[in-house]
């Protein structure tokens, strides 16, 4: 069972309940995900199972697009609804403004991550200092939004629905938050779906209910290792290569068969998928072994 499977994630589970869970539907060994989504989201979520869990760090790395719901007046501790509301203020914008500021938003920005979140500072998660009311100084991050758009907004109850398209290492949940203070009013995230994330759209995302059911669909499902990293070119080792190579060795580029150039490529042992492998000095060696050998 090696091979990633897109899930509609539910709201209201963690990404690694979720991942655990399609785990021992599926009988995998062993289970991961890429992108972590907040238990109040929904939506694509990438789980991979078996040997795809080895490729995590290239997908981790892809770009994602969200809906997001955001309602303006009001500010949390966690920048969403699920937190404690800290403070709530008039809203006093139009429509002409909200759009006006979320253009300002567009391209490389900096952006403090929320101080509930799974982020790391000195070996620790930024959620386990806010739980013990320790104050830590968040470091910030550059991302990039390419898209920021409005779907809609209500002028009476001042709620927004947006389409965010983004960088890795977005929080949708700062930069609601960002642009609520950029109106005066503050803004917290009432509901976010995910509906792209690099490759993978919702569309061909399965439901929890429909893995449970099984069947051949489910298993049609399950997107081979390579097919996951389609992106890179591929290289095939010759057969009497094959052995040296499976055993960790680099072989002369000279006797490998490169299709497209790359940084990185997979690397194929008559016709079977095995690695992932990177030209240096020119050999052809290993990066991340995929496949187990025996």
């Amino acid at each position: 069972m090696d091979g990633v499977i897109l899930i509609d994630k539910p709201e209201g589970m963690t990404s690694f309940s979720l991942a655990n869970r399609v785990k021992r539907l599926t009988g995998a060994k062993k289970s991961g995900h890429a992108g972590t989504l907040d238990p109040l989201a929904t939506g694509v979520m990438a789980v991979m199972l078996g040997n795809a869990t080895k490729l995590s760090e290239y997908l981790t790395s892809e770009d994602k697009r969200y809906t997001a719901t955001i309602r303006f007046g009001l500010s949390s501790d966690t920048m969403d609804s699920e937190g404690e509301i800290i403070a709530e203020r008039e809203c006093n914008f139009t429509k002409e403004m909200l759009l006006s500021a979320m253009g300002k938003f567009l391209g490389r920005i900096t952006q403090v991550p929320p101080k509930y979140s799974a982020i790391k500072v000195n070996g620790r998660k930024l959620y386990s200092y806010a739980r013990a009311g320790q104050e830590v100084e968040i470091p910030s991050r550059e991302v990039e939004i390419y898209v920021f758009d409005l779907i809609s907004f209500d002028e009476e109850k001042y709620e927004a629905v947006v389409d965010v398209f983004c960088s890795k290492g977005t929080y949708i949940r700062s930069l609601i938050n960002d642009l609520g203070e950029m109106l005066g009013c503050g803004g917290i995230m009432t509901a976010l779906r995910r509906t792209k994330s690099g490759d993978f759209e919702i569309e061909n995302c399965i439901t929890l209910s429909m893995l449970e059911e099984g069947g051949e669909e489910v298993i049609s499902r399950i997107i081979p290792c390579d097919e996951v990293i389609s992106h890179m070119p591929r290289a095939d080792v010759s057969e009497s290569d094959k052995k040296a190579f499976t055993n960790g060795n680099p072989i002369p580029v000279g006797s490998v068969a490169f299709c497209g150039e790359g940084e990185l490529y997979r690397v194929y042992c008559e016709g079977v998928f095995y690695a992932v492998g990177r030209t240096e000095e020119g050999y052809l060696k290993i990066v991340k072994m995929i496949k187990v050998t025996g």
